[in-house]
C-alpha cells in the first residue's frame, strides 16, 4: 500500500557537493521525498560541462541530481559564505565532498575527527574477491560471466564440472587460503576450459549444478533487464535543453512511502532566488549574494 506521504517529507538538505558519489548520495534523499538544495559554484558542477553537455546542461549531471532545488552560492566572497552559513543554520543534513580542510577555510565545518590506521591499502584486484577464490569474472568462448564457487564443497563440484576432478585434491588449491594465494594458477586452468565453450553453455550448466553465476551484461542489456524494469531503476525524466533522459531510479523501495523519482536535476542558479528568500533575505541581500556570484563566472 502507497500514500502520498514520503519517508524524509520535512526534511531539509544542503547538498554542497560535486562530480558523482556525493551527488548520487544526496539524490536516494530527494528521492525519499527530502527538500536537497544542491549549492553550485558560479561556474556550476563540474559533470556540467562533461560529454554530451549544452551549455551547462549535462546527461552526467542530470543522472545524479534529479529532482533537487539548485542555488550558486560563491564561497569564496563573504556574501556567499554567510548566504550558506543561514541555509545551513536551517537545515536537517549537510552533504560535503571537498578536500580536507576546504570547509574550515569556509568556516563552514564542524568539529574536525581524525583518523589512524596502520593498515596497508590493498592493491587493485579487478573483480576477483579478496578473501575468496574462484570469486570472480571468468572469459568464456564469446565474453565474460560471473563465477563464485568459493567453498570446498562448490570448488569441488565446479572441479567436475569442468572435467577436472583431481584440481579438487591438488595441495595448491584444497583449501580456500591456498586458492587465494594461488588464484593466477588457478583461473589460468579454470579459463583454459571456459573459452572452450560460449557464455550461455557455461550459464546453464552452472546453474544447473546450482554453483553460484551470472551473466555480466553491458548497458543496454541491463537496462532492458526484466529484473531492472520491474524494480523501477530506471525513470525518464523530460529537461528543457537536454530532452528525455533516462536515469537510474532509488534503489531503496518501501511500500507506504515510496521515492519519487520524477523530476528533472536544476538548472545552474534555477532556485537562488527562491531559496534564499525562504531564508528571509532581504531584496538587497539576495541581490549582494547573487551579485557576488555572477562576478565569481
Amino acid at each position: 500500500m502507497s500514500t502520498d506521504r514520503t519517508a524524509l517529507e520535512g526534511i531539509r538538505v544542503v547538498d554542497i557537493t560535486q562530480v558523482m558519489a556525493g551527488p548520487f548520495c544526496a539524490m536516494q534523499l530527494c528521492d525519499m521525498g527530502a527538500d536537497v538544495i544542491k549549492v553550485e559554484p558560479p561556474g556550476g558542477d563540474t559533470t556540467r560541462t562533461m560529454a554530451g553537455a549544452i551549455g551547462s546542461e549535462s546527461p552526467a549531471f542530470n543522472a545524479v541530481n534529479r529532482g533537487k532545488r539548485g542555488i550558486v552560492l560563491d564561497l569564496k566572497t563573504d556574501a556567499g559564505r554567510t548566504a550558506c552559513r543561514r541555509l545551513v543554520a536551517r537545515t536537517d543534513i549537510v552533504i560535503e565532498n571537498y578536500r580536507p580542510g576546504v570547509m574550515h577555510a569556509f568556516g563552514l565545518d564542524w568539529e574536525s575527527a581524525e583518523y589512524f590506521s596502520d593498515e596497508r591499502p590493498p592493491a587493485p584486484m579487478g573483480s576477483a574477491h579478496r578473501l575468496l577464490a574462484p570469486y570472480q569474472a571468468v572469459r568464456c568462448g564469446d565474453g565474460y560471466i560471473t563465477l563464485a564457487a568459493a567453498t570446498d564443497r562448490l570448488f569441488q563440484r565446479l572441479c567436475e564440472l569442468l572435467g577436472h576432478a583431481e584440481w579438487s585434491h591438488d595441495p595448491d588449491f584444497v583449501e580456500v587460503d591456498g586458492r587465494v594465494r594461488n588464484r593466477a594458477a588457478l583461473m589460468a586452468r579454470i579459463e583454459a576450459v571456459t573459452t572452450g565453450q560460449p557464455c550461455a553453455h557455461w550459464l546453464a550448466v552452472l546453474e544447473a549444478s546450482g554453483i553460484p553465476c551470472g551473466p555480466i551484461q553491458d548497458y543496454a542489456q541491463a537496462f532492458a533487464d526484466p529484473q531492472i524494469r520491474a524494480r523501477a531503476m530506471v525513470v525518464d525524466t523530460e529537461h528543457p535543453t537536454l530532452g528525455r533522459l533516462q536515469t537510474l531510479g532509488s534503489p531503496i523501495k518501501m511500500s507506504v512511502t515510496p521515492p519519487v523519482a520524477g523530476r528533472r536535476a536544476p538548472l545552474l542558479g534555477e532556485h537562488t532566488i527562491e531559496v534564499l528568500g525562504e531564508l528571509g533575505l532581504s531584496g538587497l541581500e539576495i541581490d549582494a549574494v547573487t551579485g557576488a556570484a555572477r562576478d565569481g563566472q
